[in-house]
């Protein structure tokens, strides 16, 4: 049969009751850092509201006005809508942070940043035309600048945030605990159930390209065999939020403008060739199992890569509700998967009734 390459989405995470939604991260934010939860909804709404009828991003604000139409005050708001019923618009806050990579550029999409660099090359052609003579970096920087400032609050704000994300990570990570720790130590009062895949479903011959941040495999089936393409609670290897190609599809941003979002968004063309080398190593798969996976517009790219890669080995493609099926035959009409199976999470789940430990309430 060959080796297994798995797929591991954010749904892998949530069916081991981790608090890995983008909402987990809002009400982590309101919780721990109340500044930059402020400043940063305030962003996101105030620059939603100056773009809504923009032409030139009607297409993605078109999908926050239909996630709107979707959301449900009374079922959903233990999940971060009412945290955000002090702003102005709360279901437009709602349904970006259900999707945030997705629109996390509408943080740093203030008409003051390019106003800032065209505020230092104003100050630089006056000072010229004053005749003060040879102008320097250090003479403009003397000088007060509002639209720099505004700047440099954002950058300020977008350096917390970074801080924020991968605080959170680690905390998601600090939930997890070590299986053999957990089977050594078995908490015999707890309430919570905890069922796990079967073991040995993981191997070392396995490939696992993790989409997540957390260690849920390392920790709980003790694989180290895990690549997590975008990153994780490391120095070296941090969190990436959001992707730069449909962005820039959209002449959003120029490259000045990008330097502010560095940090979160990556091109996904960049990812995948700064790993090729990973690639280049997948050999002998017999099949292709996708977990946990919402089948999103954005991760399509390293489904095409893989297929690409491997065009005729089978793929098992598992979805949890009927919108994911819908995504996921879309995956298969577009990048033309020849040999696949849809498998639904509800009536035929990888995951084992046989509960190996509890967790406390």
């Amino acid at each position: 049969m060959g080796k297994r390459l798995f797929l591991i989405g954010n749904g892998f995470d949530l069916a081991h009751k981790l608090p890995t939604r983008y909402l987990d991260l809002l009400k982590w934010l309101y919780e721990n850092d109340k500044s930059t939860f402020n400043n940063l909804n305030k962003l996101l709404l105030g620059n939603y509201d100056k773009k809504r009828d923009s032409r030139r991003y009607k297409e993605s604000l078109s999908k926050i006005e239909d996630s709107i139409q979707g959301i449900d005050e009374d079922t959903e708001k233990e999940k971060g809508f009412k945290i955000l019923k002090s702003f102005e618009d709360p279901y437009a806050l709602y349904a970006i942070w259900q999707s945030l990579e997705d629109y996390l550029y509408l943080v740093f999409l203030d008409e003051e940043i390019e106003n800032a660099f065209l505020e230092r090359e104003s100050i630089r052609q006056t000072l010229e035309d004053e005749e003060y003579g040879q102008v320097t970096e250090e003479d403009i920087d003397v000088i007060y600048r509002p639209e720099q400032e505004h700047l440099d609050k954002l950058t300020k704000l977008a350096e917390n945030f970074k801080y924020d994300l991968e605080h959170w990570v680690d905390t998601v990570n600090d939930k997890i605990p070590w299986i053999y720790d957990i089977m050594e130590n078995k908490n015999e009062h707890g309430k919570k159930k905890l069922a796990l895949l079967p073991d040995n479903y993981f191997t070392e011959d396995d490939y696992i390209i993790n989409f997540n941040y957390s260690n849920t495999i390392e920790k709980l089936y003790l694989m180290d065999n895990v690549f997590h393409i975008h990153g994780k609670d490391d120095y070296y290897n941090p969190p990436i939020m959001g992707h730069t190609d449909s962005i820039s599809q959209m002449g959003i941003y120029d490259e000045r403008t990008l330097v502010l979002v560095d940090d979160f968004y990556k091109d996904f063309n960049s990812i995948i060739e700064s790993n090729n080398d990973y690639f280049s190593k997948i050999n002998n798969v017999g099949e292709i199992v996708v977990l946990g996976m919402g089948y999103t517009e954005t991760d399509e790219i390293y489904f095409k890569k893989i297929n690409k890669m491997l065009p005729t080995v089978k793929w098992k493609l598992y979805y949890y509700s009927d919108e994911d099926l819908r995504k996921a035959k879309g995956y298969v009409d577009d990048i033309g998967i020849e040999s696949y199976d849809y498998i639904s999470l509800k009536e035929d789940s990888p995951y084992t009734n046989i509960v190996r430990y509890d967790l406390d309430d």
